[in-house]
């Protein structure tokens, strides 16, 4: 059964153990690409050995980096990501915390209409 493995890869020799232990038959490598799109290319062609990932600094106390700081990583990564699509270049000044209440406004949206949909969907069935 073909495996896909993704998450955490930063280093040439990692993503080549595992596929070259049949560990899996693809591996994914998302954040560092999605500041630096132009490295997958290098790395296949063996031109870079290490994806450094640039990722934002929330500030502020503690308990709130605790709270928000994985809504503002995978927000700020996931905004990288829209700006490429758009032909944009990213934007690594993009503050962590503008980051964070996008994902979590963003979420919460997508959250509001599945959750009606379901609703819709079970009182039809019911």
């Amino acid at each position: 059964v073909p495996v896909v493995l993704t998450g955490g890869f930063r280093t040439r020799a990692a993503v080549e153990q595992a596929l070259d232990s049949g560990v899996a038959s693809l591996v994914g490598v998302g954040r560092p690409l999605a500041v630096r799109p132009e490295l997958a290319g290098a790395l296949v062609r063996g031109e870079v050995d290490v994806l450094d990932r640039p990722a934002p600094r929330l500030q502020g106390p503690a308990p709130v980096r605790r709270l928000l700081g994985a809504a503002a990583s995978s927000g700020w990564h996931r905004l990288q990501l829209a700006r490429t699509a758009a032909g944009q270049e990213p934007r690594l000044d993009l503050p962590a915390a503008s980051a964070a209440v996008d994902y979590i406004a963003r979420d919460a949206a997508h959250a509001l209409r599945h959750g009606r949909a379901r609703r819709r969907l079970a009182s039809r069935a019911g």
